[in-house]
């Protein structure tokens, strides 16, 4: 129990700081990355559950292409994998499979990528 007030804690303290850009890009890639994956899926699935399309469509492809190699369990758990495994970021086969379904045209506009912030921290709290 007192892991999960460690891990809790410290992830309230990353939500603040990415409000305030106190950490840098890699700072907070490796204290996103440091988080147990099942914690962290659950956030995503919250994030993601009224996504734009765009953001939709990446995670799908996402999904799509890491699971013909990789063992992921849906399109949270391969957005993450993505994000923090380099050898599935960085696999050929995944790059060509995200590259054929043309994955770099679902750009998300200011306002889905304002509408994905305005939920990280109601989805911190009640991630379902």
């Amino acid at each position: 129990m007192n892991e999960m007030k460690t891990h809790f804690a410290a992830l309230v303290i990353a939500v603040v700081c990415i409000t305030v850009r106190t950490f840098t890009e890699q700072e907070m890639l490796e204290m996103f990355c440091s988080f147990p994956d099942p914690l962290m899926i659950r956030w995503i699935d919250c994030i993601m559950e009224d996504a734009p399309e765009s953001v939709q469509q990446v995670s799908n492809i996402l999904y799509e292409c890491i699971s013909k190699k990789w063992e992921v369990i849906g399109t949270a758990d391969s957005v993450l994998a993505f994000i923090c495994y380099p050898e599935i970021n960085e696999d050929e086969s995944v790059r060509s499979c995200g590259a054929k379904n043309n994955i770099t045209a679902f750009v998300p506009t200011n306002e889905e990528l304002d509408s994905l912030k305005a939920k990280i921290r109601p989805c911190f709290i009640s991630a379902k």
